[in-house]
């Protein structure tokens, strides 16, 4: 962040006499940081905010089947892996359908479909009808994941990919911190019934507003495919052993960072003494963090930097998050963790997708797509199982210092990896 803010004006006239003239080129930095993305990009956005705004069911899911529907734990884990699992198949599915129909159609009819499923899952009560009902919800759901990522590569020139997929999870991260508060007031007021009613209308509007602002298609689609620094021959991402490696790399990567949201709530508890409402601080910076600075910070360093390079450092800051936690159990390092590990995911996730976007092919970008969102998929099932299980067979010092040091071996990984992507610095 230093050469950041020394770029805007700490090494220029101004220095710290004229701190309105550097507060006026960070204002202006900063509206330049959202000025050039295309409009079908900020339609994209608000749809996706309005999705992931009305997601207040999963936050909620396993209070419902255990408070409600009177479930025992072993019931409840059963239910919430038919979650993931749908989640795996939906986006397996929805890359196909990408690469067959186009991702206009593939988004469109999930955001309805998955609107109707949760009216139907409002309605299921029963042990195997709610794994049932669950995995065809999530497969719904789920199934727009690749299509929208690949919709980016369309609507988008290379040079504006990273900052439009910044615009993107700027507006999925604003959508997944009001929904569960707003899911958290109607369940307290009027029931957890209501969460699925809303979820499914909310998912109904999205669909409606995605049918009215986003085209079906775009006059540029052959430029950008044709300007991609880094397209592969391969239509299958299956035959693609750099891309098969990377995808291995990312999925590391996933699973150590999610431990942010299952082991480390719990070690903050457990082990630093942390109080609930603290915690519920700690976690929402990351979340503040990347809608403040993601965009400018992307706007700053995309071209000036080697992608590769980025990721690198982004993955070993993630490590060095964790390892922050073995300095000691006062509450300034959890601070410095929360810190170190979201600019790492900053330099390291968009990227990471710019990179697989410019690799797929444009007859193949569903596929290339549905296996790097599966990745994640498959961190959300098994990183809470390993991250649990390591720091009750070892202890949690152990699982920092673990997370550290894979996060260093795949930094090094990635250095290896960078040559066989044939990765070029836009300009």
């Amino acid at each position: 962040m230093l050469p950041f803010l020394l770029d805007l004006g700490f090494k220029s006239n101004y220095h710290f006499k004229q701190p309105l003239s550097l507060m006026k080129r960070l204002v202006n930095f900063y509206r330049e940081s959202y000025t050039g993305l295309p409009t079908e990009i900020w339609h994209l956005s608000w749809v996706m905010l309005i999705n992931r705004a009305g997601a207040m069911v999963l936050p909620f899911l396993s209070l419902y089947v255990t408070s409600i529907l009177g479930f025992t734990l072993a019931q409840s884990g059963i239910v919430l892996s038919f979650y993931g699992i749908g989640s795996l198949i939906g986006t397996y599915i929805g890359g196909q359908l990408t690469d067959k129909v186009g991702h206009y159609y593939v988004q469109l009819w999930s955001l309805i479909l998955s609107g109707f499923s949760f009216f139907v899952l409002m309605q299921l009560t029963g042990f195997y009808e709610l794994c049932a009902g669950l995995l065809i919800t999530s497969a719904f759901t789920d199934a727009l994941r690749p299509a929208n990522m690949s919709s980016v590569a369309e609507y988008s020139p290379p040079e504006l990919r990273t900052r439009s997929i910044g615009l993107i999870r700027l507006a999925i991260n604003l959508g997944f911190s009001a929904g569960p508060a707003i899911g958290g007031l109607i369940a307290f007021f009027f029931g957890y019934k209501w969460l699925f009613f809303v979820d499914g209308l909310t998912c109904l509007f999205a669909a409606l507003l995605f049918f009215t602002l986003i085209p079906r298609s775009t006059d540029h689609v052959e430029t950008v495919e044709m300007t991609s620094p880094d397209q592969t021959h391969h239509v299958s991402p299956y035959r693609d052993t750099s891309y098969i490696i990377f995808i291995i790399l990312v999925t590391l990567t996933g699973m150590v960072f999610m431990q942010y949201f299952h082991t480390v709530p719990v070690y903050f508890k457990e082990e630093m003494s942390l109080n609930e409402k603290y915690i519920g601080g700690l976690m929402a910076v990351n979340g503040l963090l990347i809608v403040l600075i993601e965009i400018p910070l992307i706007h700053y360093i995309e071209n000036k930097y080697h992608h590769f390079a980025l990721l690198v450092l982004g993955v070993t800051l993630i490590g060095f998050g964790f390892a922050a936690f073995n300095c000691g159990y006062e509450a300034i390092y959890a601070w410095i963790s929360i810190l170190f590990l979201t600019i790492g995911e900053i330099l390291n996730f968009p990227f990471a997708t710019t990179l697989v976007l410019n690799r797929s092919p444009m007859k193949g970008r569903g596929r290339y797509m549905a296996l790097y969102n599966m990745s994640w998929s498959l961190c959300a099932i098994f990183a809470p199982i390993i991250g649990f299980a390591v720091a009750d067979k070892f202890s949690f010092n152990d699982l920092w210092f673990g997370a550290c040091a894979l996060c260093l071996l795949i930094g090094i990984a990635l250095l290896y990896l960078a040559p066989h992507f044939n990765v070029q610095k836009e300009n």
